[in-house]
């Protein structure tokens, strides 16, 4: 009796079971290579080979490729549908520059008063409230500073005729006392030397009218002419003054005359 042969269907399904299984889509594996970079960040892109790419990208039966754009990258799917690329790292920023130095010392001068002024490393006030020498000595001397001296101590002739400048036009042009004196009381007379700042430093420039200063015989009283009879007083301080064309000139007065004056202080 002869064997019957199977079913050709159980066959056939039997075949199908018994063969390996295949990947995903008809041909082989996608290979991955390549990387693109940013400013400041990268990511690795994927090139799909006739089939379902890798991620971050995939194109379908074609090649994804990727592009950066300041320090972010995107890929996109060619002849395919390519999914959302990696994003690269954010750049650093740049760092923040340190400020530039502040050139030269300043001097601050409202320590000393409000309506002080610098000049050369010292500061200055005009007072236009008129008061004898001793009077106006006295009361710089009281806010610190001292009836002003124009300094030669260090310097050249151009730079003391600079603060000289400086000092006459403080407040405006006008009659001021400056801290000379030859230190002679009123009542006695002199020969028109030796004048010295009363801050005792040297006077090696000076800016006085010609025949200046002279001591000249004054009335005791401002204002009235000398009698000189029973009393003479005779000058001992000096004052910037306008000699015609020329301002801020030297000359010497009456010390218990009353004008304006000028205060200085030393750089802090």
């Amino acid at each position: 009796m002869s064997r019957p042969y199977p079913k050709l269907t159980e066959y056939v399904l039997t075949a199908v079971a018994a063969a390996p299984a295949l990947a995903c889509g008809f041909f082989s594996t996608s290979d991955t290579s390549g990387n693109a970079s940013g400013a400041g960040g990268s990511a690795a892109a994927t090139t799909g080979s006739g089939g379902f790419g890798n991620a971050p990208a995939t194109g379908t039966g074609g090649t994804s490729t990727a592009a950066s754009t300041g320090g972010a990258s995107a890929a996109s799917g060619t002849d395919g549908t390519g999914a959302s690329g990696a994003t690269g790292g954010t750049g650093a920023s740049g760092g923040t520059g340190a400020s530039g130095g502040t050139g030269g010392t300043s001097t601050e001068c409202t320590s000393f008063s409000a309506s002080a002024v610098a000049f050369d490393g010292h500061c200055y006030e005009y007072l236009a409230e008129p008061a004898a020498f001793n009077a106006a000595r006295a009361d710089c001397e009281g806010r610190g500073g001292y009836l002003v001296t124009i300094s030669s101590e260090g310097r050249t002739e151009a730079q003391f005729l600079a603060e000289n400048s400086f000092v006459w036009e403080l407040g405006g042009s006008g009659e001021r006392w400056i801290g000379a004196s030859d230190g002679k009381s009123v009542g006695e007379a002199g020969d028109g030397t030796p004048y010295t700042w009363i801050t005792g430093e040297p006077m090696d420039f000076d800016n006085w009218t010609e025949g200046q200063p002279n001591n000249s015989e004054s009335s005791c009283q401002e204002g009235v002419a000398c009698s000189c009879e029973s009393a003479a007083c005779y000058e001992h301080c000096g004052f910037m003054w306008e000699m015609e064309t020329t301002p801020g000139m030297w000359n010497d007065r009456l010390c218990e005359h009353i004008i304006p004056y000028v205060c200085e202080w030393d750089a802090l």
